[in-house]
């Protein structure tokens, strides 16, 4: 009986790291999402403006918004949604 009580132990243990790591590797995504969409962005924003199709309210920034959005989000849960 009490082979089975410290197997049920380290069984809610191992589920408990493998969620907290779940949320963890969710952050870091949204935040590898939002770095590689800012660093996409500008690429096709210097190359728009070398062409000068660049204007003030360009739906690229919208993008800009977009990646700044994810990587707040990727910041709120790895360092701050922790519980």
């Amino acid at each position: 009986m009490k082979a089975d009580g410290r197997r049920s132990a380290f069984l809610a243990v191992e589920l408990n790291l493998v969620d907290e790591f779940g949320r963890r590797l969710k952050g870091w995504l949204y935040l590898l999402m939002g770095f590689m969409l800012t660093g996409l962005v500008d690429i096709f924003y210097y190359y728009y403006d070398l062409l000068g199709l660049i204007w003030e309210g360009h739906p690229l920034e919208l993008l800009w918004l977009f990646s700044y959005l994810a990587m707040a989000k990727g910041f709120h849960d790895v360092w701050i949604g922790r519980e």
